[in-house]
């Protein structure tokens, strides 16, 4: 069933779960994180590129009114 996830959610959830091991290695619940392990391979996300040219964001972002702007 992991394979149904996409590359991004099992990243994620990689990421979570190291980080829930570490905490039980640093509560002294396990002796070790087995994400950690060389035998493990986290997984990465696919990295996308933009398919908007520079231009269309800056004509988005002059668009936006100024209260919904970060």
């Amino acid at each position: 069933m992991v394979g149904a996830l996409g590359d991004g959610t099992r990243a994620v959830v990689f990421a979570h779960l190291k980080s829930i091991l570490n905490a039980a290695v640093h509560d002294e619940k396990t002796g070790r994180n087995p994400c950690l392990a060389r035998s493990v391979t986290a997984p990465r996300p696919i990295q996308r590129k933009i398919p908007w040219k520079a231009e269309t964001v800056s004509a988005i972002q002059a668009g936006i009114q100024w209260r919904s702007r970060l």
